[in-house]
């Protein structure tokens, strides 16, 4: 049996939470309301007894999660709360109309995809009241027990207010006016905490050494939350200076050498910028460039990629969304971001295209390299030495699936018969072929060559990359969604 509380039952610590958010709502218009608050600290039941005290309204609970739904309808039928509740999907897909004609939207338990599906359908007058569990999405990896590091605030919740976004965890995406709303209550709590952390050293007590600690970690989940909004603009000129002096010192050295200038330049710019999301991007970036992705190539197209392939992709993304934000003056240098969604479709071609296609070779011919073909041979063919996996670069498979302009190699035919697309009539695959050949070819000279050069490589450039590549015309998708491998 259910033990319906009710509001004089409220702790302390939950009474306030009921009277700030009562408060917001009364002094607030449509706006964004995210509620941390630690794991067993009954941030239910402060939604429902709130939803009582807000009848008049017509409101929704949200969540991604069917399991939820359940326990909120529950809870309204005893409640005789006239609410709506239900999933995510299942109000977009079936009442998409009532969520613009909501008063107030109450989320709990929803996901970065969900949060980002909701954002396109609520109306304008929809105040959202967000309740996350400490720790979920917003931690580092270093911060393994959520729950334990949630039990060291000294305050059991934080308020955060946005505007335009649905959640303080998608700061990420936060404008230029909506970050410094964000730096301002950031700065807020930790003058708040720090304050109290000096009067506390002011006594010698060994609890209050324990208060210290416990506001020092409130202190860590601001600067994580901030770490949310992208790489700072001074860290990006600097790195886009790093950038174009060493595509300056490639083009001095190699010259003439226009090939290989250009798979350097491209392999060594994307270490730079992951050396940088590495310095910047926290959990909860790398996790919501990662749902993005997700969103756009699929996830059965995700889960073929290989580690170093969606590290490359999400440092592509989180790249390009953090000088979206900064880039006021449209004068940025994109390359960088141009390099990295290039670098990840040579990594994918050549896992199949000549990792595979070697070991196929080996398997059918062994060692009488006078029958494998002469352009996966080091030098002489008859010498024996096949060539290393860093030669494949993007310029090196119309060479190797053709044996010129118009035909196809018969043996990678064969492979890609066999191999790559089992199963598959002769004919759908010269077409699939046909078709990697001109998504290459065409990514290696509109895109990868004049980015790796010297000159403004611009937003519009790097955006019809990325919609080329992974979100309109979705070319890697296409590349992989048949292979079986």
């Amino acid at each position: 049996m259910i033990n319906l509380i009710k509001e004089d039952q409220l702790s302390k610590t939950q009474c306030k939470l009921l009277e700030e958010l009562t408060l917001w709502l009364k002094d607030h218009g449509a706006g964004h309301l995210s509620v941390i608050v630690p794991v067993g600290h009954g941030t239910k039941i402060v939604s429902y007894i709130f939803a009582e005290k807000q009848k008049s309204r017509k409101i929704i609970f949200l969540s991604s999660w069917r399991n939820r739904i359940f326990q909120f309808e529950e809870q309204f039928r005893l409640r005789s709360l006239p609410c709506e509740c239900d999933t995510v999907n299942t109000i977009i897909n079936e009442k998409r109309e009532t969520l613009k004609n909501a008063e107030l939207l109450i989320l709990h338990n929803v996901n970065f995809s969900d949060r980002r599906k909701l954002d396109k359908y609520i109306g304008e007058n929809t105040r959202i009241i967000s309740f996350i569990r400490a720790g979920q999405e917003l931690f580092s990896d270093a911060d393994k027990d959520f729950n334990t590091l949630a039990a060291l605030f000294s305050s059991p919740y934080l308020l955060y207010r946005t505007g335009k976004l649905i959640d303080i965890r998608d700061s990420l995406f936060a404008s230029e006016a909506e970050k410094m709303v964000i730096d301002f209550q950031l700065m807020k709590y930790k003058c708040t905490f720090l304050e109290a952390a000096n009067n506390q050293l002011r006594e010698s007590d060994t609890q209050k050494a324990k208060e210290i600690l416990r506001l020092n970690n409130i202190v860590a989940l601001q600067n994580d939350i901030l770490n949310c909004v992208g790489i700072p603009k001074s860290e990006l000129l600097n790195c886009m200076a790093a950038i174009d002096e060493r595509k300056k010192q490639l083009l001095s050295s190699y010259g003439d050498e226009t090939e290989n200038c250009e798979i350097l330049s491209q392999n060594e710019i994307t270490k730079i910028l992951q050396n940088i999301r590495e310095k910047y991007a926290n959990r909860l970036a790398v996790s919501t460039c990662e749902n993005i992705l997700k969103e756009s190539i699929d996830e059965s197209t995700w889960n073929k990629l290989d580690e170093s392939t969606k590290s490359y992709l999400i440092t592509a993304r989180y790249t390009f969304e953090s000088m979206l934000k900064t880039d006021t003056s449209l004068s940025m240098d994109y390359s960088g971001v141009c390099l990295l969604i290039t670098k990840t479709v040579e990594l994918e071609a050549s896992k199949r295209f000549f990792i595979g296609y070697q070991q196929y070779l080996q398997k059918r011919f062994r060692d009488d390299y006078g029958k494998w073909p002469k352009v996966m041979l080091y030098t002489d063919r008859h010498r024996g030495i096949t060539k290393p996996t860093e030669i494949f670069t993007l310029g090196s498979f119309v060479n190797i699936a053709k044996i010129d302009r118009y035909n196809i190699s018969p043996i990678f035919l064969d492979y890609a018969k066999n191999i790559l697309f089992t199963g598959m009539p002769t004919e759908k695959v010269k077409q699939e072929i046909e078709r990697n050949c001109n998504f290459i070819e065409r990514l290696r000279v509109d895109f990868r060559n004049p980015a790796a050069h010297t000159g403004s490589f611009n937003r519009i450039k790097a955006t019809q990359c990325f919609e080329y590549v992974i979100e309109i015309q979705k070319m890697l998708q296409k590349m992989l969604q048949n292979m079986k491998f």
